[in-house]
């Protein structure tokens, strides 16, 4: 079925195609950590509109919630991570698109 990829490998895809906006469309689920945004994701925020960096903080926070309430309903790793990926998908758009205010 047209290649073996492995689940760490989808955890670690991030939208990288859009400079600047790459930044801001990390999965807010690493993994079940705590969300927290290290000092690299921080510094590459600078580098984008004021707007995109609100927009950014709270989608990331909102994706993380959702991720976490998916856990604690006990759906599997698998079931969540695809539903996060189809909303990352359609919030990574929405800010690409976003007009520079």
């Amino acid at each position: 079925m047209g290649g073996d990829i492995r689940q760490r490998d989808l955890e670690r895809l991030e939208l990288v195609d859009l400079y600047p906006l790459s930044s801001l469309t990390h999965p807010g689920c690493r993994c079940g950590q705590l969300f927290r945004e290290t000092a690299p994701a921080l510094e590459r925020w600078d580098l984008a509109p004021a707007a995109a960096r609100v927009r950014g903080d709270e989608g990331n926070r909102r994706l993380h919630q959702r991720w976490a309430r998916f856990m604690d309903r006990r759906k599997r790793a698998t079931t969540a991570n695809v539903a996060i990926a189809r909303e990352l998908a359609g919030w990574g758009w929405s800010l690409a698109v976003l007009d520079d205010q």
